[in-house]
């Protein structure tokens, strides 16, 4: 994530928070643990996120960073199962 100037938010600077809803809008995980984390060199938030199988969701990321408005951003997602390839 950044902020209007394209700076990367950290998670120290985030009161965020990641849920997870089903395809009735039901949560099925809440509050997930946030990580900083750093991908394509640039400061980035993360989490894991196991769905208990294959259907339709939505990730919504939430909260407020510093003196900003709240915010809420929702991801449609569809899982699928697949099997290791060895």
């Amino acid at each position: 994530m950044t902020d209007k100037n394209d700076q990367p938010i950290l998670l120290s600077n985030c009161d965020c928070q990641v849920d997870v809803y089903d395809f009735r809008d039901r949560a099925i995980l809440q509050s997930l643990p946030l990580n900083p984390a750093t991908i394509d060199g640039k400061a980035a938030i993360a989490t894991e996120i196991t769905v208990p199988a294959s259907g339709s969701y939505t990730i919504v990321l939430s909260g407020q960073i510093q003196s900003s408005k709240p915010f809420e951003i929702r991801f449609p997602v569809t899982a699928i199962e697949t099997s290791p390839t060895y």
